[in-house]
């Protein structure tokens, strides 16, 4: 990244600019990209990378649902990869 732009490489249009948002951005050789679509950021409550650990997801994510079910507390537990 330099200053705050995501560097967008030619196999790669999903970046984590933070620890909460994520940039997206069409490809060099796209028609989007010819068309001067240069992507948008979406912020969420936390952004993982991908050198983040099994356990330490599993933590952040699941475990405060896990203890939920156990103290009976209604939770919905969803998992997407993409």
């Amino acid at each position: 990244m330099q200053h705050g732009i995501p560097c967008w490489s030619k196999e790669n249009c999903i970046h984590a600019v933070s620890g909460s948002t994520v940039a997206i951005a069409p490809p060099e050789a796209s028609q989007g990209y010819k068309n001067g679509d240069r992507g948008q950021t979406y912020n969420f409550t936390k952004v993982f990378n991908e050198y983040t650990a099994q356990e330490e997801y599993f933590q952040a994510t699941a475990a405060p649902l896990v203890s939920g079910c156990i103290s009976s507390v209604a939770v919905l537990v969803h998992s997407r990869s993409v």
